[in-house]
Protein backbone atom coordinates (compact mmCIF):
# COMPACT_ATOMS: atom_id res chain seq x y z
CA UNK A 1 0.00 0.00 0.00
CA UNK A 2 1.52 3.33 -1.02
CA UNK A 3 1.66 6.44 1.15
CA UNK A 4 -1.08 8.26 -0.79
CA UNK A 5 -3.50 5.37 -0.31
CA UNK A 6 -2.72 5.16 3.41
CA UNK A 7 -3.19 8.90 3.81
CA UNK A 8 -6.53 8.79 1.98
CA UNK A 9 -7.77 5.87 4.06
CA UNK A 10 -6.77 7.61 7.29
CA UNK A 11 -8.42 10.83 6.13
CA UNK A 12 -11.62 9.03 5.16
CA UNK A 13 -11.78 7.09 8.43
CA UNK A 14 -11.21 10.28 10.46
CA UNK A 15 -13.92 11.97 8.43
CA UNK A 16 -16.24 9.09 9.30
CA UNK A 17 -15.63 9.64 12.99
CA UNK A 18 -16.17 13.40 12.99
CA UNK A 19 -18.68 13.84 10.14
CA UNK A 20 -21.71 13.87 12.41
CA UNK A 21 -20.25 16.93 14.19
CA UNK A 22 -18.57 18.78 11.33
CA UNK A 23 -21.23 18.53 8.64
CA UNK A 24 -24.09 20.28 10.46
CA UNK A 25 -21.87 23.19 11.46
CA UNK A 26 -20.58 23.67 7.92
CA UNK A 27 -24.08 23.35 6.49
CA UNK A 28 -25.43 25.98 8.90
CA UNK A 29 -22.58 28.38 8.23
CA UNK A 30 -21.93 27.94 4.53
CA UNK A 31 -24.75 26.21 2.60
CA UNK A 32 -26.49 28.66 0.32
CA UNK A 33 -29.59 28.40 -1.83
CA UNK A 34 -28.90 28.04 -5.52
CA UNK A 35 -31.00 28.31 -8.67
CA UNK A 36 -29.06 25.37 -10.14
CA UNK A 37 -31.02 22.15 -10.48
CA UNK A 38 -30.03 18.52 -10.47
CA UNK A 39 -31.85 17.05 -13.43
CA UNK A 40 -30.39 13.56 -13.67
CA UNK A 41 -31.91 10.52 -11.96
CA UNK A 42 -35.40 11.87 -12.85
CA UNK A 43 -35.47 14.08 -9.76
CA UNK A 44 -38.11 16.68 -9.08
CA UNK A 45 -36.68 19.94 -10.51
CA UNK A 46 -38.85 22.03 -8.16
CA UNK A 47 -36.85 20.98 -5.07
CA UNK A 48 -34.88 23.91 -3.64
CA UNK A 49 -31.18 23.07 -3.92
CA UNK A 50 -28.24 24.23 -1.83
CA UNK A 51 -24.51 24.19 -2.37
CA UNK A 52 -21.35 24.77 -0.43
CA UNK A 53 -18.64 27.26 -1.48
CA UNK A 54 -15.82 26.06 -3.75
CA UNK A 55 -13.41 25.52 -0.87
CA UNK A 56 -15.86 22.98 0.65
CA UNK A 57 -16.72 21.12 -2.57
CA UNK A 58 -14.64 18.18 -1.30
CA UNK A 59 -17.53 17.43 1.08
CA UNK A 60 -20.24 17.20 -1.56
CA UNK A 61 -20.86 14.39 -4.00
CA UNK A 62 -19.43 15.55 -7.35
CA UNK A 63 -22.62 14.90 -9.32
CA UNK A 64 -25.22 16.19 -6.88
CA UNK A 65 -26.39 19.38 -5.20
CA UNK A 66 -27.77 19.37 -1.66
CA UNK A 67 -29.95 17.76 -0.51
CA UNK A 68 -28.55 14.88 -2.52
CA UNK A 69 -29.96 11.53 -3.44
CA UNK A 70 -33.59 12.49 -3.79
CA UNK A 71 -34.01 9.47 -6.09
CA UNK A 72 -33.49 7.13 -3.12
CA UNK A 73 -36.65 6.34 -1.11
CA UNK A 74 -34.88 6.68 2.26
CA UNK A 75 -33.45 10.08 1.37
CA UNK A 76 -36.76 11.27 -0.01
CA UNK A 77 -38.52 10.27 3.24
CA UNK A 78 -35.92 12.12 5.32
CA UNK A 79 -36.33 15.20 3.14
CA UNK A 80 -40.13 15.17 3.34
CA UNK A 81 -40.24 14.58 7.12
CA UNK A 82 -37.21 16.55 8.30
CA UNK A 83 -36.31 19.09 5.59
CA UNK A 84 -33.28 20.01 3.52
CA UNK A 85 -30.87 20.52 6.44
CA UNK A 86 -31.19 17.08 8.06
CA UNK A 87 -31.45 15.42 4.66
CA UNK A 88 -28.21 17.12 3.56
CA UNK A 89 -26.55 16.10 6.83
CA UNK A 90 -27.60 12.51 6.22
CA UNK A 91 -26.44 12.64 2.59
CA UNK A 92 -22.90 13.95 3.18
CA UNK A 93 -22.42 13.07 6.83
CA UNK A 94 -23.65 9.47 6.83
CA UNK A 95 -24.68 8.16 3.40
CA UNK A 96 -21.76 9.53 1.34
CA UNK A 97 -19.07 10.25 3.90
CA UNK A 98 -15.99 11.63 2.22
CA UNK A 99 -17.41 10.94 -1.24
CA UNK A 100 -16.04 14.16 -2.71
CA UNK A 101 -12.59 13.51 -1.24
CA UNK A 102 -12.33 9.98 -2.51
CA UNK A 103 -13.83 10.80 -5.91
CA UNK A 104 -11.31 13.59 -6.47
CA UNK A 105 -8.46 11.23 -5.58
CA UNK A 106 -9.70 8.42 -7.80
CA UNK A 107 -8.32 7.16 -11.07
CA UNK A 108 -9.74 5.87 -14.32
CA UNK A 109 -9.79 2.10 -14.78
CA UNK A 110 -10.97 0.06 -17.77
CA UNK A 111 -13.53 -2.17 -16.00
CA UNK A 112 -14.80 -3.33 -12.60
CA UNK A 113 -12.09 -4.79 -10.36
CA UNK A 114 -13.80 -8.19 -10.28
CA UNK A 115 -13.13 -8.53 -14.02
CA UNK A 116 -9.46 -7.47 -13.86
CA UNK A 117 -6.59 -9.92 -13.87
CA UNK A 118 -4.04 -9.96 -11.05
CA UNK A 119 -1.58 -8.17 -13.37
CA UNK A 120 -4.11 -5.44 -14.18
CA UNK A 121 -4.93 -4.90 -10.51
CA UNK A 122 -1.22 -4.55 -9.80
CA UNK A 123 -0.75 -2.23 -12.80
CA UNK A 124 -3.41 0.13 -11.50
CA UNK A 125 -2.40 -0.26 -7.84
CA UNK A 126 -5.81 -1.65 -6.88
CA UNK A 127 -6.56 -3.99 -3.99
CA UNK A 128 -9.19 -4.72 -1.39
CA UNK A 129 -8.48 -6.13 2.06
CA UNK A 130 -10.71 -6.96 4.98
CA UNK A 131 -10.31 -8.13 8.55
CA UNK A 132 -12.93 -9.28 11.05
CA UNK A 133 -12.43 -8.02 14.61
CA UNK A 134 -15.00 -8.49 17.39
CA UNK A 135 -17.88 -9.09 14.99
CA UNK A 136 -17.01 -6.13 12.76
CA UNK A 137 -15.55 -6.40 9.27
CA UNK A 138 -13.10 -3.63 8.39
CA UNK A 139 -12.71 -3.20 4.62
CA UNK A 140 -10.08 -1.01 2.97
CA UNK A 141 -8.44 -0.53 -0.38
CA UNK A 142 -10.06 0.54 -3.65
CA UNK A 143 -13.50 0.24 -5.20
CA UNK A 144 -14.32 0.72 -8.90
CA UNK A 145 -17.55 2.60 -9.50
CA UNK A 146 -19.50 3.62 -12.61
CA UNK A 147 -18.44 7.06 -13.74
CA UNK A 148 -21.54 8.60 -15.26
CA UNK A 149 -21.17 12.20 -14.10
CA UNK A 150 -17.53 12.65 -13.14
CA UNK A 151 -16.12 15.63 -14.97
CA UNK A 152 -12.56 14.26 -14.89
CA UNK A 153 -13.38 11.39 -17.25
CA UNK A 154 -15.30 12.11 -20.42
CA UNK A 155 -15.67 8.54 -21.71
CA UNK A 156 -19.04 6.82 -21.81
CA UNK A 157 -19.39 3.97 -19.32
CA UNK A 158 -15.96 4.57 -17.78
CA UNK A 159 -15.02 3.18 -14.39
CA UNK A 160 -13.43 5.23 -11.66
CA UNK A 161 -11.48 3.56 -8.84
CA UNK A 162 -11.79 5.36 -5.51
CA UNK A 163 -10.10 4.76 -2.13
CA UNK A 164 -12.37 2.93 0.27
CA UNK A 165 -12.66 2.40 4.00
CA UNK A 166 -15.77 0.98 5.61
CA UNK A 167 -16.84 -0.87 8.72
CA UNK A 168 -19.64 -3.42 8.50
CA UNK A 169 -21.09 -6.11 10.69
CA UNK A 170 -19.10 -9.27 10.02
CA UNK A 171 -22.10 -11.05 8.52
CA UNK A 172 -23.42 -8.03 6.58
CA UNK A 173 -23.29 -8.12 2.79
CA UNK A 174 -21.88 -5.23 0.83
Amino acid sequence: MNKKTIALLVLESLWTLIAWLVVPVLLLLFARKTDKKTTHYAQDPSIQRYELPKWLKWMETPDELLPGGMYEPTVEKIYKKLGWFLCSWYWIGFRNIGHGITWSCGKEVPRPMTFMSHDELEQYGLFERSKVVLGLRFVWGWKAVADHYNLKVKTVGARWAVPRFTIRLANQDE
